[in-house]
C-alpha cells in the first residue's frame, strides 16, 4: 500500500516552464499508445480548509512524442494552465512499455486503490486495433471504498507507478517545451 501511494504521490510533480525550448512533433509516429486522464481533489497544506484540483492529460504516442495539458484550480486563486510537448527518453519510453506489457495492460478492470481522492482513467492503444480502457479511483483514508469496484490488483498498481514514473521523468527533460499561464513569479 505504502507503494503504491508513493507512486500516486508522484502526481503532484510540478511542470516547470522552458524558455526557448520548441518540440517538432511534424515527423514524428503519433499513433497512440497511451492515453491517462487524472483528476485529483486535495485539501491545501498551505490554506487549510481550500480544495486544490488538479486535472491532466497525458498522451504518449508510439515514437515517444508525448504532450501534458495539466489544469490546476485553488479556491481563492483561479486557474493555472501547463501545456507540455517533448519526446521522452528511450529507456523512459522502453519502461514504461516493458511495464505495461508485463501486468497486461490490455486486461485490467476497474478498480480501486489508496491515493489522494481522484480518479484516474487509461486509455491503451495496442496494435491490430487492440484497445482497452479501465478506470481507477482513488481514496484517501476519509473517503470510504466504493462497494462495487473491487480493489487494484498488483498489475493495476504496478501499471499506475509506471506512468507516474514516466509523467516524471517527462516533466523534467531539458529539451520538453512548456507554457503555462498565468506565468508565475518571476526567479
Amino acid at each position: 500500500m505504502k507503494r503504491s501511494l508513493l507512486g500516486i504521490l508522484l502526481l503532484f510533480v510540478p511542470i516547470r516552464p522552458a524558455v526557448g525550448a520548441t518540440v517538432d512533433l511534424s515527423h514524428a509516429d503519433l499513433t497512440p499508445f497511451l492515453h491517462v486522464v487524472t483528476t485529483t481533489v486535495s485539501t491545501s497544506i498551505q490554506a487549510p480548509g481550500r480544495t486544490l484540483t488538479e486535472d491532466r492529460d497525458l498522451l504518449v504516442t508510439r515514437s515517444g512524442a508525448s504532450t501534458v495539458v495539466q489544469l490546476d484550480y485553488a479556491d481563492g486563486a483561479g486557474y493555472q494552465t501547463a501545456l507540455l510537448r517533448a519526446f521522452s527518453l528511450k529507456a523512459d519510453f522502453d519502461a514504461l512499455s516493458h511495464a505495461l506489457v508485463l501486468n497486461h495492460v490490455g486486461f485490467q478492470v476497474n478498480c480501486q486503490t489508496a491515493g489522494p481522492q481522484g480518479r484516474v482513467d487509461i486509455y491503451w492503444y495496442g496494435k491490430g486495433g487492440r484497445r482497452n480502457v479501465f478506470s481507477i479511483q482513488l481514496n484517501t483514508s476519509e473517503t470510504s471504498p466504493n462497494p462495487s469496484l473491487p480493489q487494484c490488483s498488483g498489475e493495476a498498481t504496478a501499471i499506475l507507478r509506471a506512468v507516474n514514473d514516466f509523467y516524471s521523468a517527462l516533466v523534467v527533460l531539458p529539451g520538453a517545451e512548456v507554457v503555462i499561464y498565468p506565468p508565475g513569479p518571476p526567479r
